[in-house]
């Protein structure tokens, strides 16, 4: 596949996917979404490959979804194509001859919070560029715990449900620790509030 969105590159036994679309800031679109399922598949199927790491070119790792693009076309729904990573990536463990070998969900998830919230170790305070890729986090998080579409996996449910607890957890826990200013600690008690919002909320499958 020729890719427009993505650079892949192999450095030793790790798979580099790159989101290249600097100056969008590599918001995903429709084609993005597309490019990301084959590369990682194509990653997952190398036995060569021990790790692999999500990146974006540029300044910035991801800005999120590239609106003016996704809605464009309903049939290329970006729910579609994440659930379709998701099932993937669940069902990894099958495709090697031992577990170890394999990316799961999981690692994933974690990889993703420790990246993201990378300031909850640090105990630096947060400027406003991260608090938006973190809350853009967090809308997924909770979208896919309250309003998850027919197409996603009910494992990746309940491991999103596992990741808005310890995330919960630790935005409170950093919300009082470190030399933080006060926009930061707002902000860090507004996502433990949320996402304990969104696991007491009643889950609504859309389009069900």
């Amino acid at each position: 596949m020729n890719y427009e969105d993505l650079r892949c590159e192999t450095r030793g036994h790790t798979s580099w996917i790159i989101i290249d679309r600097p100056e969008a800031m590599n918001a995903v679109r429709p084609r993005t979404y597309t490019e990301l399922c084959h590369a990682f598949e194509a990653a997952d199927t190398d036995r060569t490959t021990r790790f692999i790491v999500l990146t974006g070119a540029g300044r910035g790792f991801c800005a999120g979804d590239d609106f003016n693009e996704i809605f464009l076309s309903e049939d290329q729904h970006p729910a579609k194509r994440r659930d379709a990573v998701l099932a993937r990536l669940l069902d990894s463990g099958i495709k090697v001859s031992t577990a170890d070998q394999a990316l799961t969900l999981d690692e994933l998830f974690a990889a993703l919070r420790a990246s993201i919230w990378s300031e909850l170790k640090s105990g630096d305070s947060i400027p406003g560029p991260r608090r938006d890729l973190q809350r853009e986090h967090l809308r997924r998080i909770v979208t896919a715990l309250t309003r998850p579409a027919p197409t996603t996996p009910s494992d990746a449910v309940a491991l999103f449900r596992k990741e808005a607890r310890l995330l919960s957890a630790q935005t409170r826990a950093a919300a009082g620790s470190g030399a933080r200013d006060a926009s930061t600690r707002a902000h860090l008690l507004e996502a433990a509030g949320t996402l304990d919002e969104a696991l007491k909320a009643p889950m609504v499958r859309q389009g069900v």
